[in-house]
């Protein structure tokens, strides 16, 4: 406040002498509320540790979850189902069905086990979804860079939003509500998930309603989740039969595309409107397995097209630690005609 006192002192002055007080007041809230704007700004690191500590589900146990899933919402291709998470100690399942689907992902210690009816189904969906409205990943790494803050005043709450960066990691654009130390906000590439409807557990907030946007449009949306405390069923964290099987941790490094073939030919969508959807492994070697391709509008040519050359691509392998590991990884493609 040492500098703008002094200015403050000048401005006085300057009133003195021009007799311009209506002036001068003017300029010393601008230099005030300035000043001040300037104290208040937030720690990036530390607002986001904050909503992470505000926002962590994981101390409260035994927990369930349960909510509506809708993907294309409002749209002709509108499906409705729903979720059911339970969590106790290291212990997650997470249970999706949707349109005659299911999905299981469950985490016990450091394996994680898959079953799915139809993985292309669920494309898009969370498997942790309780990390979902907190940042784990950036904030626990020493290459972490703040590239930007700007501040929205809005009604109810004053949010700041940072570009954060980190290594080889995608950028992310996060926005917090810093008087309710929440996220609202998370943008990657072409991905945006927002979060509203906040509700309190046993002290801990967590969001009543997401919604995700793929390439500005709104592909899916879970409405009324509601968490509670209290006994679980017996069979809640029982491996599913014919499962998938990981290895996992805490902080597990995404595996990142080192070699890429050309997908398709030439002028191949010219005049036309397509979405294509990828799902895989990537192995502990990098390679590209377990490879399911689907495409809206169907067509059977361009899926075994996409599906030989997806196959040839090659990855840095999942992390943890050391360690390599397996993990799914799930693409969609909407090419430009």
């Amino acid at each position: 406040m040492a500098a703008s006192g002094l200015t403050a002192q000048k401005c006085s002055r300057c009133c003195t002498m021009t007799n311009k007080r209506s002036i001068c007041a003017a300029i010393l809230l601008i230099l005030v509320l300035r000043c001040r704007a300037a104290d208040d700004k937030p720690d990036p690191s530390a607002l986001i540790h904050s909503a992470n500590e505000a926002t962590d589900l994981s101390v409260v146990l035994p927990h369930r979850l349960t909510g509506t899933v809708i993907l294309a919402p409002g749209g002709k291709d509108e499906r409705s189902g729903t979720i059911t998470i339970y969590r106790n100690q290291n212990q997650y399942r997470s249970e999706i069905e949707l349109s005659g689907y299911r999905r299981i992902w469950l985490r016990l210690d450091n394996r994680v086990y898959v079953a799915n009816s139809s993985p292309l189904a669920f494309l898009g969906l969370e498997s942790d979804l309780e990390n979902s409205w907190r940042e784990t990943i950036l904030v626990n790494t020493q290459e972490i860079k703040f590239r930007h803050e700007s501040r929205k005043n809005t009604m109810g709450g004053d949010v700041w939003c940072i570009d954060e960066a980190g290594g080889d990691y995608t950028p992310m654009h996060l926005c917090f509500d810093t008087s309710s130390q929440t996220m609202l906000s998370k943008t990657y590439g072409e991905d945006r998930y927002e979060f509203s409807d906040f509700q309190v557990l046993e002290g801990k907030k967590y969001p009543g309603n997401i919604r995700r946007f793929r390439q500005g449009k709104l592909a899916l949306e879970m409405r009324n989740l509601h968490a509670e405390t209290g006994v679980l069923p017996e069979d809640a964290f029982q491996v599913p039969k014919e499962s998938l099987q990981f290895e996992t941790c805490e902080n597990v490094v995404p595996p990142k595309l080192t070699s890429s073939p050309t997908l398709f030919p030439p002028r191949t969508f010219v005049g036309k409107s397509l979405k294509i959807f990828i799902y895989g492994i990537v192995a502990e070697d990098g390679s590209f397995t377990h490879v399911l391709v689907a495409s809206v509008p169907r067509n059977p040519d361009l899926v075994k097209l996409v599906k030989d050359k997806v196959e040839q691509r090659r990855f840095t392998p999942a992390m943890c630690g050391p360690k390599p590991v397996a993990t799914e990884l799930n693409i969609e493609i909407a090419p430009t005609p």
